[in-house]
């Protein structure tokens, strides 16, 4: 009989049809992954070591009233970094959400559990609906996207509240292989100010490209969101924890259980905080194929030991017409999938954009 069914990720002949298996049963793309995995071995990227981390937490400790800010969307990533930086390096932290409108109701529950039972001070910021309402329908009509914009703000206020609070550092809950997607080879930027350049001109070039039929309001978003710094030396460093000490799913779960947080099930893809995420993965699924989102997937396996159960469940997700018309009313729009699909697939993106569109999942 035929091996239909990949030994290591989910990756199957259903939803690639073609896919080849090597003699231990492994699907190309996982044969690739391990290639690149011996690639990276000879040559390792640096982000750090423990020891530069504890010593540079040891350094900032003391100079605030908070020693760090996290910005914290209620998922994994955020809930294990709250729990290291508070109780392992003992830093006073404060948590900071940026709320969408669309985190789904169990991330809701640990955004309210998580941070109190681990010790931090939350502080929630809404949005303001008018801008989302506009500027989430085009990124959508443009790209099928949904991550940038919130990532976008996230980055903008958390540096305005580091900014005005002078606390000395953002820490992110970003891993080595999502950094290297950034092209960011450091795990402790001490000194931002090149690349709070490089973020706004990034965020700036993808917000005119969005409002090209109204300069005047990318140039305002701009303007108002994402504050300038004349004095370098005021601004945070940026710090990445998960690049230097490693990040294994399994084992951040099983740890931030013990402070209430439960993994949604109103979640699309591998998500651990965004409702509408399903609408975004069911418009990848459509634009480039099945089997290309299943090739992230099994990097996200191989790379970040993501779940079979959960990547299986990401991959064969199919909301129902209702469920996503419903999502898309949340967000304003009117054409349907298939519209939307027929619209973007004739949209020129911009490099910036590209670059996104290879990040999310």
């Amino acid at each position: 009989m035929s091996q239909t069914q990949c030994s290591r990720c989910i990756v199957d002949t259903a939803c690639c049809p073609g896919m080849a298996f090597d003699a231990q049963g492994l699907c190309s793309h996982c044969v690739a992954h391990d290639r690149k995995a011996q690639k990276r071995a000879r040559k390792p990227a640096n982000f750090g070591t423990p020891e530069e981390l504890a010593t540079f937490f040891d350094e900032i400790r003391g100079q605030s009233a908070y020693d760090c800010l996290v910005p914290y969307s209620g998922g994994k990533d955020g809930s294990q970094l709250l729990d290291l930086l508070r109780n392992e390096y003992r830093l006073r932290v404060l948590a900071y959400t940026y709320d969408t409108g669309f985190a789904s109701e169990q991330t809701w529950r640990n955004l309210r559990q998580v941070p109190r039972a681990i010790g931090v001070d939350h502080i929630i910021i809404a949005a303001d609906g008018r801008l989302t309402q506009d500027l989430f329908p085009r990124l959508v009509e443009k790209t099928g996207e949904i991550c940038v914009a919130c990532e976008m703000f996230l980055y903008a206020f958390a540096l305005r509240l580091a900014l005005d609070q002078r606390i000395p550092a953002i820490a992110w809950g970003i891993t080595g292989l999502q950094l290297e997607q950034k092209c960011v080879f450091q795990g402790i930027v001490r000194d931002t100010s090149r690349s709070l350049g490089t973020f706004h001109a990034h965020y700036g070039r993808i917000l005119e490209d969005l409002y090209a039929d109204d300069p005047a309001v990318a140039k305002a978003i701009v303007t108002n969101y994402f504050p300038i710094c004349a004095d370098g030396s005021a601004l945070p460093a940026a710090v990445y924890p998960f690049a230097i000490l490693g990040y294994d799913i399994p084992t951040i779960e099983e740890n931030i259980a013990s402070f209430g947080w439960r993994r949604p099930t109103d979640t699309g893809g591998i998500s651990s905080n965004c409702g509408i995420n399903r609408l975004h993965i069911a418009l990848q699924k459509r634009l480039y194929g099945k089997d290309q989102y299943a090739a992230r997937l099994s990097a996200k396996m191989n790379e970040e030991g993501v779940s079979p159960e959960v990547a299986s469940r990401a991959l064969h997700d199919a909301p129902s017409d209702d469920e996503l018309r419903a999502m898309l009313d949340s967000l304003g729009i009117t054409r349907t999938v298939d519209e939307l699909v027929t619209l973007i697939q004739a949209q020129e993106l911009s490099p910036d954009l590209q670059l996104e569109l290879k990040i999310s999942i």
